[in-house]
């Protein structure tokens, strides 16, 4: 698609609304002075562009005008006219086009280590005095990154999360401790016999809620009360009343 060129008549025109128009009508007016639908190369539009983007009160008109000037820029790189108006304005006005911000680093997925062969490193770091080596080892033992059984990392674990003065440690510590009881001992045997451990050597109480569902089991009626009725002995067992269905055999098979 061929752009339209601005002609110089219509510049001062232009130039009036942009100055004294509505939002709207600014907004259109730097639409089409936009080096992606024409070609303007005139120093007095572009000062009038900076002008707005510099001054103005409304977000969308500034944003409009920052797309035309990094069209701009974009252009400059293979337009020496553009190349050479981008020149003039740094050089003649001091007016430099604006840094585009860059785009955040994308979220990186945590990385899996053998735990085999770091341990001695992240035990070191746990026994330091670096609260923020300390957090990056428990990052590391946390069981939703890697997967870690030793029994004596743990019990660090634990006594570091009693003992650290440092908000960030404590809160990586608990993490870690949640996840093993929250989430790995419900799908993981070797975590579950970690937290049996954990227990017997009081380091966890035992009162402490187990994600494993217990089926109840019900004890006979005892010799005396085999005549009794069930209700009378477990009051609270809801005994089913099983009802004969009253289609026939011939009809159920159909």
């Amino acid at each position: 698609m061929s752009k339209k060129r601005i002609l110089p008549a219509e510049l001062p025109q232009l130039l009036q609304e942009l100055n004294e128009g509505d939002h709207q009508t600014q907004r259109d007016i730097l639409r089409r002075l936009c080096p992606c639908r024409s070609r303007c190369y005139e120093g007095e539009a572009w000062l009038a562009i900076f002008h707005v983007y510099y001054t103005s009160q409304a977000e969308e008109v500034r944003n409009q005008a920052e797309h035309a000037i990094e069209t701009l820029r974009q252009f400059s790189a293979v337009s020496a006219r553009a190349e050479e108006l981008v020149r003039w304005l740094a050089e003649a006005h001091s007016l430099e086009l604006p840094d585009k911000e860059p785009k955040p680093a994308a979220r990186r997925k945590p990385v899996k280590i053998n735990i085999a062969c770091h341990l001695p490193q992240l035990v070191a770091a746990l026994e330091g005095t670096d609260s923020e080596a300390q957090c990056n080892a428990l990052q590391q033992l946390c069981p939703c990154r890697n997967r870690c059984y030793d029994k004596a990392v743990w019990l660090k674990i634990f006594e570091l999360r009693d003992s650290t003065s440092a908000p960030r440690v404590r809160d990586q510590a608990n993490h870690a401790i949640d996840t093993l009881l929250r989430e790995r001992v419900r799908i993981d045997p070797r975590s579950r016999d970690l937290v049996r451990w954990l227990r017997e050597q009081r380091v966890l109480p035992h009162a402490t809620p187990s994600p494993i569902r217990v089926v109840p089991t019900y004890a006979m009626m005892s010799q005396e009360n085999q005549g009794a009725p069930v209700a009378a002995v477990q009051p609270d067992l809801q005994i089913p009343v099983w009802e004969r269905s009253r289609r026939s055999k011939t009809n159920r098979r159909r």
